[in-house]
């Protein structure tokens, strides 16, 4: 039965043991549950036969006139085929729901921790209120308060956001995002990448932990599959036996720049098939002490440092096992457009700065370059 919703008929109503649904008389579609410590408030509508709700806040931050006000609006909007969005933190949250299983978990939850901790104050601001000013004066404070470098990532999960939210029309076309307009704190590109000498001594200090016994044994087929196909570490982390067609030779999986595919050369799927798979776990590079999770990051650090002081190699980070790819690539003569494809870079920019510098001859085989790095093992 219907009940026309007051902001003091709501603030006195009592949770009393069960989850209780209001519907406001006054506005058709309205709804308020009354929960164990929240009372939200929804509305629903019809569209094409079918039931549709959507979330609009909570009670009291929410006022009751506030939300009949944002119903009608959501239920104009629903019927119409788009997507209300009011706040950065709705648009934040729409990116994060739908982009699941399109970008890499683990760049998602980057992503997530920056924003939840680092713009709480920007989550109830409407987009037309983001100006460049209001980025630059937030990027400062964010420099000052966690370090330049970690206030460019966060500034780079904002942008992102704001640049989904554009291409998907949740924004205008005509929205131009504030953020590209705010300078980064400078960064020295890292030019760092294995000689031919060092990549040698790599797989024989490898080679040495492995045969040491089954410490580091997940990730050593982790670093062997990094170095192989130039992946990044998330993407290994997160590789699942379900995204690999080892028959096809192809391995299809989110990236940090969407959800890509990629070709796999004749020894990566020798590899991967020799890879043991642990029992209710669906990760390639599993944890044995853990269920149903991947091996953690700090396990990987821990078997690249041993790699690394067995074969006297300084300053080399795992990010640079890329770097050593995209390198070993473009010395073998291999064009840029194609060093992008492998690499899986979106933008042909962030190739050109890594690697245009570095020259070789001619070379076909693109794919066949990057697994005969495992010629040196």
């Amino acid at each position: 039965m219907a009940t026309r919703l007051t902001n003091s008929y709501l603030k006195n109503f009592e949770y009393a043991g069960k989850q209780v649904r209001l519907y406001d008389s006054a506005e058709q579609g309205l709804v308020v549950v009354i929960g164990v410590k929240k009372k939200s408030f929804s509305v629903y509508v019809k569209v094409d036969g079918k039931r549709r709700y959507e979330a609009l806040g909570y009670f009291p931050e929410m006022t009751v006139e506030e939300a009949r006000e944002k119903a009608r609006k959501t239920k104009k909007a629903l019927r119409e085929g788009l997507v209300l969005v009011e706040t950065l933190g709705e648009l934040a949250e729409a990116y994060f729901k739908r982009r699941v299983g399109e970008v890499a978990e683990i760049t998602l939850k980057r992503y997530r921790a920056d924003w939840d901790s680092k713009f709480e104050e920007w989550h109830k601001l409407r987009p037309e209120a983001l100006t460049v000013d209001r980025c630059r004066v937030k990027f400062g404070a964010l420099t000052e308060a966690h370090g330049p470098i970690a206030a460019n990532t966060a500034a780079i999960a904002c942008q992102v956001i704001i640049n989904w939210s554009i291409s998907q029309g949740l924004l205008p076309l005509s929205y131009a995002n504030p953020w590209q307009y705010v300078s980064r704190n400078p960064r020295k590109p890292r030019v760092r990448f294995m000689s031919s000498e060092e990549l040698s001594s790599y797989w024989e200090g490898l080679e040495q932990v492995q045969s040491g016994g089954r410490r580091w044994i997940m990730a050593l087929h982790a670093l062997r599959y990094l170095l192989m196909t130039g992946r990044r570490k998330d993407e290994a982390l997160s590789l699942r036996w379900e995204q690999l067609d080892l028959e096809m030779a192809m391995v299809t999986q989110p990236t940090k720049t969407g959800e890509k595919t990629f070709r796999l050369a004749r020894e990566v799927v020798e590899h991967l098939q020799n890879i043991p798979k642990v029992k209710g776990c669906d990760f390639v590079f599993a944890s044995f002490g853990r269920a149903n999770s991947p091996i953690d990051e700090h396990t990987l650090y821990g078997a690249h440092k041993d790699i690394c002081d067995r074969a006297g190699i300084k300053d080399l980070q795992i990010h640079d096992l890329r770097r050593t790819v995209g390198s070993h690539l473009r010395l073998s003569g291999v064009g840029l457009a194609d060093i992008a494809d492998i690499l899986g870079h979106s933008d042909l920019t962030t190739t050109r700065r890594h690697y245009a510098h570095l020259d070789g001859a001619s070379h076909q085989d693109k794919v066949e370059v990057v697994a005969a790095l495992m010629k040196q093992k």
